[in-house]
């Protein structure tokens, strides 16, 4: 995802974002590089987010998802919102944030 080119609504999303946490190891999803794709549709007062989780058998997908979808819906009320679980990319810690990354000495 290039957030240099984002919309300021886009933006807006991945700042809500910024305070949706991996419950178990307490870092945001935007900082752990699980948010892969953002897609704001104000014609259609839509918002797709595709995003991915640390690994493919999490537990807690189904919270984090909810969080996610719960917590942009709240900022955007008119809006339909959308999270898509791509698991076809497999994550790794070369996606986080270096700052995290080496809080976390990886």
């Amino acid at each position: 995802m290039n957030y240099e080119n984002l919309s300021e609504n886009q933006k807006k999303v991945l700042e809500i974002l910024k305070n949706v946490y991996d419950p178990e190891i307490h870092i945001n999803l935007f900082d752990l590089g699980l948010i892969y794709d953002i897609q704001f549709d104000e014609e259609n007062k839509k918002i797709k987010i595709k995003m991915g989780l640390t690994t493919m058998f999490c537990p807690l997908a189904p919270m984090i998802l909810g969080e996610t979808r719960e917590s942009v819906k709240q900022a955007f009320e008119d809006y339909d919102v959308d999270v898509e679980l791509d698991l076809e990319r497999p994550w790794s810690p070369d996606q986080m944030n270096p700052d995290v990354r080496n809080e976390l000495g990886l």
